[in-house]
């Protein structure tokens, strides 16, 4: 599922809260090189468990052992030397009279003999992920570096948490039900081993998992809460992590800021009525909730049905009354939410979710001309599915205008300009570039059929983060005089500027 398709399905998950960002952001995580004693599960050598079997057979001596083995002294007591450094035999004190050293299995020894396989320790290397913001413990995984993370420019989250600088920072429990879960994920090793101790860190370094991020406002209050995703899965640990450091003004996301009047109303009070925007305003903020209220009216109608069949009298008129005031409840709602439409017709509120598939519907329906003004140009939202709709759209002969520039140019913009440059030169000229140099407004134009004036920033999800999310995002219209005026406008505007060359 991708980034729109996720904040379309969670725009509505907090009652109050609207949704104003969505966006990938850089995780950091700590990769730490353990030294570690483990110990490893060999098979018994041939000869180990010959002098065991004799040994348990209850042949106490070497030369016991040697001449049923058909093997030299000197063979055998090699062998014995080993089984004893690693605890599987001891030698015991001759009593008067023994001409040799009587030698007996320990209770070691004889597990070994049982299974045919022996442990020892032996120092090894082990590696693991420590979550910077929650302090979970995870298996070692690929990362992206910093210069990754900076290149893309992806929002980057500083750690919470310090870097462990000794073993005794980390879990060894969890370290050993980790190590045995890699054990388990490589089946093909022979060896089997087992995590017994954590000797040193012998490096670490800070390194990045990209998540994505949804960031509700609550515009009574201002209070904030967060989504995260990790892959499809929600992680309600990063979650707290994150409420938890806004709380204590470490600020991990991106920034937001309210104002009275979105840009998105102030370019349309002067061609669009007033009391439509109002109308639509209201309707973006009733319509959810009339929604729920008439579906769990509907649920409860259903349920008070199976009542009407009812042997008791009494059962079947409580029943009916019900069915009657729930019937007139929901008709009530219904009303409200008609007259809502009504009032609203032709204006749409447009929550930041529902901004990036109307760019693509535009790009995709339009049947000669779609006008793009945004101030900002970056990679992450002039991605490839975003050119590939781009390109689809020339190569039917559509006419694309695309005003952008905010203050100086720099070098994410211009990967942006030499890409659509790109597409330009193979689809015949028929994408103009215009760097406006001081544009503010965000506006989308698909031919006369409708048009967006937003807050949004289509070509760049974030825009400039030291402006801030905005909970109001922008007015969707298909008022045609309107189109008229605001595509003349710019049209007008953007060809008194030359076109981007290069």
């Amino acid at each position: 599922m991708n980034l729109d398709d996720l904040a379309k399905l969670h725009a509505n998950d907090f009652s109050g809260y609207q949704l104003v960002d969505q966006y990938e952001a850089a995780f950091p995580s700590y990769a730490i090189q353990l030294q570690v004693l483990m110990q490893v599960k060999r098979p018994l050598g041939v000869l180990d468990e010959f002098i065991l079997k004799s040994i348990d057979a209850g042949q106490k001596g070497v030369p016991e052992i040697a001449g049923i083995l058909g093997l030299e002294h000197s063979t055998v007591e090699i062998g014995l030397d080993k089984l004893q450094q690693r605890d599987c035999v001891y030698f015991q004190v001759p009593k008067n009279g023994q001409r040799s050293i009587p030698i007996l299995i320990t209770a070691k020894g004889r597990e070994a003999l049982r299974e045919l396989y022996m442990t020892e320790p032996e120092p090894s290397s082990f590696s693991v992920c420590m979550d910077a913001l929650t302090g979970l413990l995870y298996p070692i995984q690929p990362l992206r570096q910093a210069n990754e993370i900076n290149k893309q420019d992806i929002h980057d989250i500083q750690p919470y948490l310090p870097k462990p600088t000794t073993q005794e920072n980390l879990d060894f429990f969890v370290m050993k039900r980790l190590f045995a879960q890699s054990q388990k994920e490589t089946p093909q090793m022979m060896e089997r081993r087992e995590l017994v101790d954590l000797r040193d860190i012998e490096k670490s370094w800070t390194a990045y998992r990209v998540m994505r991020v949804l960031q509700y406002i609550n515009p009574d209050d201002n209070s904030v809460q967060v989504q995260v995703y990790d892959r499809g899965e929600r992680s309600m640990e990063h979650e707290a992590a994150l409420l938890t450091m806004e709380e204590k003004n470490r600020h991990p996301l991106r920034s937001i800021s309210s104002q009275e009047m979105p840009p998105g109303d102030q370019n349309a009070l002067a061609i669009i009525e007033p009391a439509k925007i109002q109308a639509a305003r209201q309707k973006a903020l009733e319509e959810p909730r009339l929604a729920a209220e008439i579906a769990s009216r509907q649920q409860a109608l259903e349920q008070v049905k199976t009542q009407v069949g009812s042997n008791l009298v009494e059962e079947r008129r409580e029943a009916q009354h019900a069915i009657e005031k729930l019937n007139e409840e929901i008709a009530r709602l219904q009303a409200q939410n008609q007259k809502l439409e009504s009032e609203s017709a032709g204006v749409q509120a447009l929550q930041m979710h529902e901004h990036r598939p109307l760019l693509f519907k535009a790009l995709g329906d339009a049947r000669s001309r779609v006008l793009i003004i945004s101030p900002w140009l970056r990679p992450d939202a002039v991605d490839y599915e975003l050119r590939q709709a781009i390109g689809d759209a020339l190569k039917r002969g559509i006419e694309i205008f695309i005003g952008y520039g905010f203050g100086d140019q720099d070098y994410l913009e211009n990967r942006v300009v030499k890409k659509l440059i790109e597409i330009r030169t193979q689809n015949k000229g028929r994408l103009h570039l215009h760097r406006v140099g001081d544009v503010h407004s965000k506006v989308l134009i698909c031919d006369n059929e409708f048009m967006v004036l937003s807050s949004y920033n289509w070509l760049s999800f974030g825009g400039d983060p030291s402006r801030g999310s905005r909970v109001e995002d922008g007015l969707w219209t298909n008022d045609k005089n309107a189109i008229a005026l605001k595509t003349k406008e710019w049209q007008e505007r953007l060809a008194a500027i030359p076109e981007t060359t290069k």
